[in-house]
């Protein structure tokens, strides 16, 4: 099985659950999990012991040190407020990386996603708790 580096930007209140879950499958699958945050300290909080993650600074004004994060994972997972996610997005197009994020999807967003087509990558918005489990929830009851 390949090895897979997955960035998760973003390490405050919200990011727990979701962390804690990819460092528990970290071993089953393959996966190096990076913690990036603005807080390095926080992101060694949520990394915990794990021997799958990695904690990392991560301030997305700092342009190339953000890009060097991103341009070293395969996925990015972006838990950072929903304004900075099309920040985010421009460096994963340019680095041509999948994107993940729980926020709805903004009219900036919504500019790149021909550019996201052409370069054959998932930039999957609305993943969260709300959005997202709302819509998963709906699909369970359509499918019944």
């Amino acid at each position: 099985m390949e090895h897979k580096f997955i960035l998760v930007v973003g390490a405050g209140r919200s990011s727990s659950s979701l962390i804690s879950y990819l460092l528990a499958q970290a071993s089953i699958h393959n996966w190096t999990i990076t913690i990036g945050d603005i807080s390095l300290q926080a992101a060694q909080d949520r990394v915990g012991t794990s021997p799958y993650g990695k904690p990392v600074q991560f301030n997305i004004d700092e342009y190339e040190r953000s890009r060097k994060a991103i341009a070293a994972c395969d996925l990015v997972i972006s838990l950072l407020p929903a304004h900075l996610h099309p920040l985010v997005a421009k460096i994963c197009l340019a680095e041509k990386k999948h994107l993940l994020n729980a926020s709805y999807v903004s009219d900036e967003m919504k500019a790149l996603d021909s550019q996201v087509k052409s370069n054959e990558l998932l930039f999957l918005n609305e993943c969260g708790l709300d959005p997202g489990i709302d819509h998963m929830s709906a699909m369970q009851v359509i499918d019944k």
